[in-house]
């Protein structure tokens, strides 16, 4: 079995498909479309990411032997996944890798915003952009505070 990967990423993510499968993705950023229409009617498993677009061309010339196209992402934003079905091609996605990365982003964004990190960086970097001072630069305190969240994607 062969895997197109549409995009570059760290080979160790897929060491253990790469023992089972032979596992093709490009030597620099990402496949044109115009590479893989060429070449993806040879492969079993297409796998691209959120910037690459399987439209009605792609899937065409895959549906001869592609039986799965996983999104490498959350979503399918990316994908056709209606015409993709009606070719008989399973489309999946990997959402539970991203869980705990964006519950840490929306910490580190709350504690950024809070205490003014990222504008006090960006003053720190031009001159007389940042005023010292006691009560200059204050952030707010984060602590013993209740945080409500909205919408849970």
């Amino acid at each position: 079995m062969r895997v197109l990967i549409s995009t570059k990423l760290l080979s160790e993510g897929f060491s253990e498909l790469s023992e089972k499968y032979e596992v093709v993705m490009p030597k620099s950023d990402i496949f044109s479309k115009k590479e893989v229409l060429k070449i993806i009617s040879e492969f079993d498993a297409f796998i691209p990411t959120f910037q690459f677009k399987v439209d009605k061309d792609v899937i065409n010339a895959a549906k001869s032997r592609v039986k799965i196209i996983a999104n490498y992402g959350v979503g399918y934003n990316n994908i056709d996944v209606e015409y993709a079905t009606k070719c008989g091609i399973v489309v999946t996605n990997t959402p539970d890798p991203v869980i705990e990365p964006t519950a840490e982003l929306a910490m580190a964004l709350i504690l950024s915003a809070a205490r003014r990190v990222s504008e006090c960086d960006r003053k720190m970097r031009i001159p007389d952009g940042l005023k010292w001072g006691v009560l200059e630069n204050l952030g707010t305190s984060v602590y013993d505070k209740t945080l409500g969240i909205i919408g849970m994607g």
